[in-house]
């Protein structure tokens, strides 16, 4: 569990591109799918976890750690706690979401 909270870590620095902008719940799931050892529905559900607990801003911060686009996420304008429960979520949505 260690190293899949680790992995995810490693997610939260995204890749660069205008899909992470865009529509960072589908970039989250396609991360999930290449770095993560989940299932589709694993996946689906981290991005529904997303969805529901992260705001727009907090799911491209996901995808810019992911992807490790530091400009990417130095560009978003969060709270210190807005950042915290980022960090949670990575650290947690793998987890819950899968074996």
């Amino acid at each position: 569990m260690k190293a899949l909270a680790a992995l995810l870590l490693a997610l939260a620095g995204l890749a660069p591109g205008t899909a992470a902008a865009d529509d960072p719940l589908s970039e989250i799931g396609e991360q999930c799918a290449l770095q993560l050892p989940l299932s589709d529905n694993g996946c689906a559900c981290v991005v529904a976890r997303a969805n529901i607990a992260l705001n727009l801003e907090q799911q491209r911060l996901v995808v810019a750690r992911v992807t490790q686009n530091s400009e990417a996420e130095a560009a978003l304008n969060l709270s210190a706690a807005e950042k915290q429960e980022v960090l949670v979520f990575i650290r947690s949505a793998p987890d819950a979401c899968g074996p």
